[in-house]
């Protein structure tokens, strides 16, 4: 997903998906099928596996944030707030500065690689921007 192709990505997170497993497992995988669902630019569907990711385990920050993007895409903005305050919040002290602004999160290194800036992560930060995430 973060090396710029969530169509090879997809089957494999399909099938984690069915695999099972704990609630942060099975909502690690819906997070990353809506991901690349988002990244290749189907909206509803990844706003759907986003939501239940949430449903599965509403305790982790990177499905909050990515919902947050998904919600912003698609116009529901101040959901998309409120998902990414969710986010921010389940965050550990140390760490909530990555989530500050869009400046910050785009230098989160799992995020630079060339494949991944060029074909997906407008799809990312357009999200999170109409989520309420300040640029700088």
């Amino acid at each position: 997903i973060f090396l710029g192709h969530p169509e090879e990505a997809l089957p494999h997170m399909e099938r984690a998906a069915c695999m099972g497993g704990s609630s942060s497992t099975v909502s690690t995988a819906y997070w990353a099928l809506g991901s690349c669902y988002l990244f290749l630019g189907n909206r509803e569907e990844a706003l759907a596996w986003l939501l239940k990711a949430r449903a599965k385990n509403w305790t982790l920050p990177w499905v909050r944030l990515r919902l947050a993007a998904a919600l912003g895409q698609v116009g529901e903005r101040n959901e998309a707030r409120g998902e990414l305050e969710a986010a921010r919040s389940l965050v550990a002290p140390a760490r909530r500065a990555d989530y500050a602004t869009l400046a910050v999160f785009r230098a989160q290194p799992q995020l630079q690689h060339p494949e991944f800036l060029a074909r997906n992560a407008s799809a990312l930060y357009v999200g999170l921007g109409k989520a309420g995430m300040p640029g700088a």
